[in-house]
């Protein structure tokens, strides 16, 4: 009767640790696209994209720093000629 309960506890234990670092695998692949620009959903490329992931269709969430980025800065507020 023992050995069951101890298989079991095992069993559990295992199934945990299992969980824990399939869990840790995949927040890390997010991390790891998001820090790249690549698309959550399906790893696109999203440099040059602006709503949604044209591949899969996902849309893109981006931080508002992130957005001046893309901004141009205009020559004639810097006072050139």
């Amino acid at each position: 009767m023992e050995l069951l309960r101890d298989l079991l506890l095992i069993g559990a234990g295992l199934a945990l640790v299992g969980y824990v670092v399939i869990a840790w695998r995949r927040a890390r692949e997010r991390r790891r696209r998001w820090r790249a620009d690549l698309c959550p959903g399906c790893g696109y490329d999203l440099r040059g994209s602006a709503e949604k992931c044209p591949e899969c269709g996902t849309p893109i969430q981006r931080f508002p720093r992130d957005a001046a980025t893309f901004v141009i800065p205009d020559e004639r507020m810097r006072g050139g000629g």
